[in-house]
């Protein structure tokens, strides 16, 4: 009996041992290819970061200056003052960065490489666990070098927060149809909420 079990169990174990090098060595992979995106966008960003610029920076940039030196959400426009002309969560992120860091905007650049990095991730997450794509790995690895993401990592503009926002209440919404856990709808609700107040778009879900 022993021997006749024996090959079964080695044949099983073998199995399950190829399965968990396969996935160490896909997550292996997969932190190499976030490291190098890092790498790629810090490149872009200190070598092209500066020249990047729109008009609703300035504006962004005006509102984090007022709230960092004078406590105040607000720009001038026209001669008047005007407090709600944008949704305050990017200017009160630049504003936090201004307190903490001075008036180089490298650092909020270098958060937005971040939250271009966290997009990509919970693109993976949600293609994983909850589509079960067989072609998550290979979405993932192509986010992580879209020129898209790479190119907002530098504007100070509200692309790379709102992504994340917008795919963090997703995730969350996604997670609470499987768990039905209060806390997944909550934070679906906070992130799609500070989405809401980062660009001025309204959107109805179901």
């Amino acid at each position: 009996a022993y021997k006749k079990e024996g090959p079964k169990w080695r044949i099983q174990k073998k199995g399950g041992g190829d399965a968990s090098k396969a996935v160490s060595k896909k997550g292996k992979l997969l932190i190499i290819l976030f490291l190098l995106s890092f790498i790629v966008k810090l490149v872009f960003v200190v070598n092209y970061g500066g020249g990047v610029k729109y008009p609703d920076s300035e504006l962004y940039l005006e509102y984090a200056k007022n709230v960092a030196e004078n406590g105040e959400y607000s720009v001038v426009r026209m001669g008047q003052k005007v407090r709600a002309f944008r949704p305050p969560v990017y200017p009160l992120f630049l504003a936090f960065n201004r307190i903490i860091f001075g008036k180089n905007l490298f650092y909020p650049r270098l958060f937005q490489i971040i939250f271009s990095l966290l997009i990509s991730y919970l693109i993976y997450l949600i293609l994983e666990y909850h589509i079960k794509s067989k072609y998550s790995f290979y979405i993932a690895a192509f986010s992580l070098f879209y020129p898209t993401l790479i190119y907002y990592t530098a504007p100070i503009l509200t692309e790379m927060i709102f992504g994340l926002l917008l795919l963090a209440g997703f995730y969350f919404y996604l997670n609470y149809r499987v768990s039905k856990s209060k806390m997944d709808i909550i934070l679906s609700g906070f992130f799609w909420g500070l989405a809401g107040l980062t660009k001025s778009f309204i959107f109805f879900l179901p």
